[in-house]
């Protein structure tokens, strides 16, 4: 049995074939950017990675209410697909549940970021926090460990 199970019945289709039809657009997105090359080259490029993370965050988020343990089966989905077990873990699912819930609108400044730096923006728990680090290394275009070192150096408690 897959990880989601679609109704025979055509009166019950209505509301669980769309987020079924969703996550096959996720993997759409994922064959087009990656032209047609499912795997390698799409996971390592950082634009690709952080732009498919996002998709997948916006889908957990927006079909946690259709289908009961919507991260587990995303990671069960999403590893199977993808090849990459430790990649789409329950624990990274939620990281990209909470990316998309941290920057709703996807815009091409978030591209610059490695999704390294992500999951250290997403471990402060404060908004206002989360947002200052990010716009610092944006602003001194850092990269994961510019980022860590902001955080470690406690930026954010000397300037407020």
């Amino acid at each position: 049995m897959g990880a989601f199970k679609r109704s025979k019945n055509p009166s019950l289709l209505g509301a669980r074939e769309k987020p079924l039809a969703k996550l096959v657009d996720i993997f759409c997105v994922f064959k087009i950017i990656s032209n047609n090359r499912v795997g390698g080259d799409f996971i390592q490029s950082t634009n690709n990675k952080v732009f498919f993370f996002w998709k997948i965050g916006k889908y957990a988020y927006e079909n946690q209410n259709n289908y009961d343990n919507i991260i587990e089966k995303l990671s069960v989905f999403c590893s199977y697909q993808f090849g990459d077990s430790r990649l789409y873990s329950r624990e990274n699912i939620h990281m990209m549940r909470r990316f998309y819930l941290s920057f709703p609108v996807f815009y091409k400044k978030l591209m610059s970021f490695s999704w390294e730096q992500f999951k250290l923006l997403l471990m402060i728990s404060d908004k206002k926090e989360r947002y200052f680090y990010f716009y610092l290394s944006l602003l001194f275009k850092s990269n994961y460990q510019g980022t860590l070192e902001f955080i470690l150096n406690d930026y954010y408690m000397r300037i407020w």
